[in-house]
């Protein structure tokens, strides 16, 4: 979301009501845990949420886009990865961090 190469202010389509590139971006930034937590949600929504497949594990359905979310349909990871994230936001050193999952059905 950060990367200038995106653009003046990074990525456009991370942006919306209180989560800036000033407030996310910028050294001294001041998001909270709780709010980061919020932004998670949604932005798993945005790009993909809560779907099942079928699929050949022994239920025979696959889910995913569904760990960021309160239970049940979530598994309520939100807050724990914003407790960690957040210590990399500005004005910490400039990397990316990538989560991947793969669903092993």
């Amino acid at each position: 979301c950060c990367r200038l190469e995106r653009g003046p202010k990074g990525e456009p389509a991370c942006w919306s009501g209180q989560f800036t590139y000033e407030a996310c971006c910028q050294p001294g930034s001041s998001v909270s845990i709780a709010d980061l937590a919020v932004w998670l949600v949604s932005i798993e929504e945005k790009y993909g949420g809560y779907h099942e497949l079928t699929c050949a594990s022994p239920r025979g359905i696959c889910s995913g886009g569904d760990r960021m979310g309160p239970l049940p349909l979530g598994n309520g990871y939100a807050e724990r990865y914003a407790r960690l994230l957040r210590a990399y936001m500005p004005p910490s050193p400039p990397f990316h961090l990538a989560e991947v999952g793969i669903l092993a059905g």
